[in-house]
């Protein structure tokens, strides 16, 4: 089996560099970039090339108005130490990108930056698309691959994603998704002595379809540094669903997480053969599945993991080591945050090798005594915290004959309570300004504002708690998040009694008309509008992950219109919404998730209800509606 191996391994070495030369030369030429990388940057001289879906391979690349159209272009036309910038969108490939110099190719750009970090690669994805058909990008030099989203990338052979040649390119902030291999690595292969940095990037669905390694295959002398990074639903036929280590190669792991990965014989989660020993610290492996040693397996001929203050399902030997449910908040839609009392929370090692500074989505790493495990340092949400309301306005919150509702109502100026008999409200009631009260409501909680409660004459405060005004209060403002991305084409029509599915991707309007459906699933959609007419539904299906839909001029729905999740809690979906004056619920609609409009006004018209969370400039809440917070 191993000479088999090398022999397919040699083959495919000669294969690749057919088409690039001597291999001795390259190495010698590379060796000489390495030098003229450094001068080249130290004098400031590297150029930046860009790439945008509607530029054109015959501009210059050398401005967003002259882009070229696919990466390779860029690649061919630059010089060890160039940049290329790749604005949001989706290329797909016809053929492999071959990055055969030391450059970077980041993305997540809306196409008018000018300076690097400017970019914002969550809200502006940068897809690259293997279409099922072709390898993403074949590596030969230490480049940085930064921001992308890589997906259906394939290969009969070796890796889907990226296949690293005797190269340890930095691959970070990227997500690899449903990258298939044939024979090993569904999203990375690295072949003898490639040993990248990996860090904050996402592994999700990749698969090894005959052999090893669902995520990632390591050959010959291959140990990558993996970091804040996650490996999910990745499987292997064989072993190793989500990282194979093949002979020498030995990675180190620190805080990732590794969950629900799968193998058809041994090592669901980490398989090593051969002399292969990974350093794995501060790591989670849990709920991954294999008929043996699901978790970890290791062979009997000179492979001994080294792994300490990790949290293993089934045990294993090592210092700091633990066999507790690490209580991940939604793991099976794909959030892997450390819940309220996980076993999992100060009790790393802060002197593991190569300790990030930051988690996954750039916390701190250590907040308390110690790092947490896996991806996500746990930062307790103060009190009064954003995440702790129901609804929260900037300015103000009009409450007008609400039915019985839960959880927390604040805003950083007012909240009224308008005339007439409101239900009542099982949670507290925060204004920084004022509270006004000329209706009645009785709140199952605390009421507490910087300012006075006004109640008028026929105003009615029942408190089941206190009442706490002034500098007692003590409160904070509370400042919304801040939105900027952009949408364009093409617009969508569902019509009347029709249904219609849509990949993520970048729309222009999109409409739902009166009694249709529109499918959505895990990923992230930037529309220019949408609405949802009479009785339309918005059906979102997300057990591959977060939904996250991103609007930029209006959020409407009419009366009977609903949101309805098909599987997954509603804290997985979440609607941005950029602009726009008003954001209409109309009567009866059904609201699930969470949307966050700072500039908006919204409405929630008559029986109308949330389940999930709203944060806007102003909240306006008509008669008899309900609401309540997202499921635990």
């Amino acid at each position: 089996m191993f000479s088999a191996l090398v022999r397919e391994s040699l083959q495919e070495e000669e294969r690749i560099f057919e088409r690039k030369g001597r291999v001795k030369m390259r190495r010698i030429l590379s060796l000489l970039s390495c030098f003229l990388v450094l001068a080249l940057t130290a004098n400031g001289w590297a150029a930046v090339w860009y790439v945008t879906t509607d530029g054109s391979d015959l501009n210059d690349g050398q401005s967003w108005s002259t882009s070229f159209a696919t990466m390779q272009k860029a690649v061919d036309s630059t010089a060890e130490g160039d940049e290329i910038w790749v604005a949001t969108g989706t290329y797909i490939l016809q053929n492999s990108i071959y990055v055969d110099k030391i450059v970077s190719i980041y993305g997540g750009f809306r196409g008018t930056e000018t300076q690097l970090e400017d970019r914002d690669w969550v809200n502006n994805v940068t897809t690259v698309d293997g279409n099922n058909e072709v390898l993403c990008f074949s590596v030969s030099a230490d480049a940085r691959i930064d921001g992308l989203t890589i997906r259906n990338g394939y290969s009969w052979s070796y890796g889907g994603g990226i296949r690293n040649y005797r190269a340890s390119p930095t691959i970070a902030n990227c997500t690899f998704y449903e990258n298939s291999g044939g024979m090993h690595g569904g999203a990375i292969y690295n072949y003898v002595s490639s040993s990248p940095t990996i860090s904050n990037c996402v592994f999700y669905g990749n698969a090894a379809d005959y052999y090893y390694g669902g995520a990632i295959y390591n050959y010959i002398g291959s140990s990558p540094a993996i970091t804040n990074s996650t490996f999910h639903r990745n499987s292997a036929k064989l072993n190793g669903g989500a990282i194979a280590n093949f002979v020498n190669s030995s990675p180190t792991i620190t805080n990732s997480t590794f969950y629900d990965n799968s193998a058809g014989s041994t090592g669901g989660g980490i398989w090593n053969y051969s002399s292969s020993s990974p350093i794995i610290t501060n790591t989670i492996l849990w709920a991954n599945t294999a008929p043996d040693r699901p978790e970890v397996y290791s062979d009997n001929f000179g492979s001994y993991p080294d792994i300490a203050f990790s949290d293993i399902q089934g045990g294993y030997p090592g210092l700091g080591n633990i066999d507790k449910d690490p209580e991940f908040v939604a793991p099976d839609n794909g959030d892997f945050h450390l819940a309220v009392g996980s076993p999992a929370i100060d009790v790393g090692d802060p002197d593991a090798p190569a300790l990030p500074e930051t988690d996954f989505e750039g916390d701190p790493r250590v907040v308390g005594a110690a790092p947490d495990m896996g991806v996500d340092e746990f930062v307790e949400e103060a009190t009064g915290g954003l995440g702790s309301y129901v609804l929260y306005a900037k300015e103000k919150v009009r409450l007008l004959r609400i039915a019985d509702s839960q959880g927390n109502i604040g805003s950083n100026g007012r909240v009224v309570i308008a005339p007439g008999r409101s239900g009542t409200l099982e949670g507290n009631l925060t204004a920084l300004k004022k509270i006004r009260v000329m209706g009645s409501i009785t709140v199952n909680g605390g009421v507490l504002t910087n300012g006075k409660v006004r109640v008028h004459r026929r105003g009615k405060l029942h408190v089941n708690s206190e009442i706490t005004e002034g500098e007692e209060a003590g409160l904070s403002p509370i400042e919304l998040p801040e939105l900027n991305f952009t949408a364009g084409s093409p617009d969508v029509w569902v019509w009347r009694k029709h249904a219609r599915s849509l990949d993520s991707g970048t729309y222009g309007s999109v409409r739902v008309m009166r009694g249709a459906t529109l499918h959505l699933s895990s990923g992230d959609y930037y529309m220019e509008k949408l609405d949802l007419y009479r009785g339309a539904t918005l059906s979102i299906h997300f057990s591959e992950g977060p939904v996250t839909i991103n609007i930029v001029k209006r959020l409407h729905m009419g009366r009977g219109a609903k949101i309805d999740i098909e599987s997954g809690a509603t804290s997985g979906v979440t609607f941005n919404v950029l602009k726009g004056n008003i954001l209409w619920f109309g009567p009866r609609a059904e609201f699930r998730g969470t949307l966050v409009a700072p500039n908006s006004s919204l409405w929630f018209g008559y029986r109308s209800e949330l389940q999930g969370a709203a944060y806007a400039k102003r909240i306006y809440v008509s008669s008899r509606v309900h609401f309540e917070p997202h499921p635990e």
